[in-house]
């Protein structure tokens, strides 16, 4: 465990690395570029060594004072207004990258920190010290135990439930998949024109598949919750695109590497468990703060004339009016995804696809000059298709949706955190998923709500003190525009998580217990198993197990009536057993297995 977590650091931490290198060194090498003058030259006559000469004393000169300038390609012109408003898009661009790559990663801790302080506290309230109503007839309980499928063995049929969870990723990949390949025409048309003089057939298709790269990236995220699938799939599209490309593969390693590396690597690095839950929000918010620093530094030099004390003082101003309006923009944002307007799925896309829009822009600009600002229609073009591809089919809803409630045993955050994300990828397609929240999952579930109520200082408003609050949200709402229903997720005190845990188990069609790493010591786990064991028998209930799982002791709180064979004509609770083996995660099967026994 010791070397797996040291691994994931160093992986994380080279990927920020390389992220912030990138960042800060893309301006300065699309700034200044070295000057290469070709002289021909009589070098046989002794005039000849003189030119050339001044020549190389001419390019070494230049070449020391920074190079070629953009004031000299494409009509840019500094000082003007269009520089000035090319200038307003790169330079916050820059900072909200460096400061949200930094920033987010303190964001999740403090928030994990005080989410954890809050739980272990009492509510406060003599409501959260009143148990609800419960049956009390213990009914006999038969394991089922199911060993996880060996690789190449045999799938068994898809169910009705399989089928419209698959049917629903598929729709929705297909509209982002679309709405890329509308941004890549975008970029195309762009790129076209700035090299119309040696543009041919095969360089124009060689920009078009790279600027369609993108699109790819983003299917493989709703589709598959393995980074590292998604990064094989994606070496392996490239290394198919260099061998194709043919003559124009260097014209296809320079676009990727000009176009596509720093925001590939942001998407990477945004991605991983520190940046994913909060990235996209915290991008709003010092967005909004970097442009109010350079509109109030371009302003207040015509003011100072010239660097000093007096700018700084309006570059702070500018960065706190700019931050206020930020936090104003993710109240809005917050407002929107309550109302099920926006999820946490398209609020992470499309923060990254501005962003990738807005490097695309500032690179088009620098090297082309400021008549290249339309480039920003490309995100417009983007959402539009989206939002036309998402609406044009009605999203297909089960008759009834389904409610999963699951359980686990806290301390393993990254095991967690791949289960969940294996067994929401098709289930938050057919039903909810709710769950008691914990630390464990604090870096991948924090909703705009959440974070809105973290940075305002009102978290602890945010957790349940009245038991009975679990039972209000006895109605699933509708799904998000991309077909996917919510993850509800309860803050409780450490005097209110065992009445609305009850609630939940209560109302829920199916549980979901991850039981990996249970000892007899996890006194909330054996409270919950012996909870479950006074459900309707009709409810199926599913326990992941591993070799690490005291089974002795599950079958101790499950009491005398927990053993491995039943009769099944008598009125019983049949629970699964899934033993999960090393290194193979169950999530995928469970969710295989829940749509099998749900009709």
């Amino acid at each position: 465990m010791g070397r797996i977590m040291k691994t994931n650091h160093l992986k994380g931490l080279c990927v920020l690395l390389t992220a912030i290198s990138l960042a800060l060194s893309v301006g300065i090498v699309l700034a200044s570029q070295p000057i290469v003058i070709g002289c021909p030259l009589a070098t046989a006559f002794l005039y000849g060594w003189d030119v050339e000469r001044g020549a190389t004393l001419a390019v070494e000169e230049i070449n020391a004072g920074g190079g070629s300038s953009p004031e000299f390609e494409g009509g840019m012109e500094f000082g003007t207004t269009a520089f000035v408003f090319a200038k307003l898009i790169g330079v916050p661009a820059l900072f909200t990258v460096v400061l949200t790559v930094l920033i987010s990663p303190i964001f999740v801790l403090v928030y994990r920190r005080r989410l954890g302080a809050w739980m272990g506290k009492s509510s406060g309230s003599s409501a959260g010290e009143r148990e609800l109503p419960q049956n009390d007839t213990v009914h006999t309980i038969v394991l089922d135990e199911l060993t996880q499928r060996a690789p190449g063995k045999h799938k068994q049929a898809s169910s009705a439930l399989s089928t419209q969870a698959d049917t629903q990723i598929r729709r929705t990949a297909r509209a982002y998949v679309i709405a890329g390949v509308a941004h890549a025409v975008v970029l195309t048309v762009a790129f076209t024109l700035r090299h119309q003089s040696v543009i041919s057939v095969m360089s124009l298709a060689t920009a078009f598949v790279v600027f369609s790269l993108p699109a790819i990236v983003t299917v493989l995220h709703i589709v598959s919750s393995s980074g590292w699938r998604q990064l094989g799939v994606v070496a392996v599209v490239m290394l198919a695109l260099i061998v194709a490309a043919g003559d124009a593969r260097g014209l296809a390693i320079d676009v990727f590497e000009l176009h596509l590396l720093l925001p590939g690597s942001l998407f990477l690095l945004f991605s991983l468990r520190f940046w994913r839950g909060v990235a996209p929000m915290t991008l709003l918010v010092l967005a909004a703060g970097s442009v109010g620093w350079v509109v109030m530094a371009h302003i207040g030099s015509s003011f100072s004339g010239g660097e000093n004390p007096a700018l700084w003082l309006w570059r702070l101003l500018g960065f706190l009016a700019g931050t206020w309006i930020g936090l104003k923009l993710l109240g809005r944002v917050s407002a929107r995804y309550d109302q099920g307007r926006l999820s946490d799925q398209a609020l992470f896309l499309d923060a990254w696809w501005l962003l990738y829009t807005l490097i695309q822009t500032v690179i088009f600009i620098i090297t082309g000059g400021p008549a290249y600002t339309w480039v920003l229609l490309a995100f417009p073009a983007y959402w539009l298709v989206k939002r036309k591809m998402l609406s044009k089919h009605e999203v297909l809803q089960a008759a009834s949706p389904h409610r999963l409630l699951l359980l686990r045993v806290f301390g393993f955050n990254r095991r967690t955190e791949r289960f969940f994300g294996a067994l929401n990828l098709r289930w938050r397609a057919v039903g909810t998923v709710e769950l008691i929240a914990g630390r464990d999952l604090a870096l991948r579930q924090i909703t705009p709500i959440d974070f809105v109520a973290f940075l305002s200082g009102k978290l602890a408003g945010r957790f349940v003190r009245d038991p009975a609050a679990a039972t209000v949200m006895d109605a699933i709402e509708n799904p998000d525009p991309e077909g996917r229903f919510r993850v509800r997720q309860y803050l409780c005190h450490a005097d209110t998580w065992r009445p609305v845990m009850r609630a939940l188990a209560a109302q829920s069609d199916v549980v979901v217990m991850d039981l990996r790493g249970f000892t007899a010591d996890r006194q909330g786990c054996r409270y919950e198993l012996e909870s479950l064991a006074r459900l309707s028998p009709d409810k199926p209930v599913i326990l992941v197990v591993d070799r690490k799982t005291d089974l002795d002791t599950v079958r101790a709180s499950l009491g005398a009536s927990a053993n491995s064979h039943g009769d099944r004509h008598e009125r019983c609770a049949r629970w699964t057993l899934v033993r999960a083996r090393r290194g193979r995660d169950a999530g995928h099967q469970v969710f295989e297995l829940i749509a099998g026994r749900l009709h």
